[in-house]
């Protein structure tokens, strides 16, 4: 989360965004880390995500469970559109 992005985020009061995107190991999960650092609770989204070696998506998943998660939660895409239409239900009954 670069500073526009984490401004951008503080504005909507998203507290808990999830991620996803190209470089799991690289540029996602640095993403992850920043964000936690600046207090967000972070969603990785693995079926989302692409990484560059794709050996690499373990370890990387690993490292934000481990400790209990230590830099977020991991899910997938299923269960994130599963959360959305739930509140969209009780937004919009």
């Amino acid at each position: 989360v670069g500073v526009v992005g984490h401004a951008r985020v503080q504005d909507q009061q998203a507290l808990q965004p999830a991620v996803v995107g190209a470089g799991l190991e690289t540029c996602v999960h640095s993403t992850m880390r920043s964000a936690n650092d600046r207090g967000l609770e972070c969603l990785l989204v693995l079926d989302a995500c692409v990484a560059y070696d794709p050996d690499l998506v373990a370890p990387a998943r690993s490292q934000v469970e481990m400790s209990g998660g230590i830099f977020g939660a991991v899910g997938d895409t299923s269960a994130v559109l599963d959360a959305l239409n739930l509140l969209n239900e009780r937004l919009h009954p």
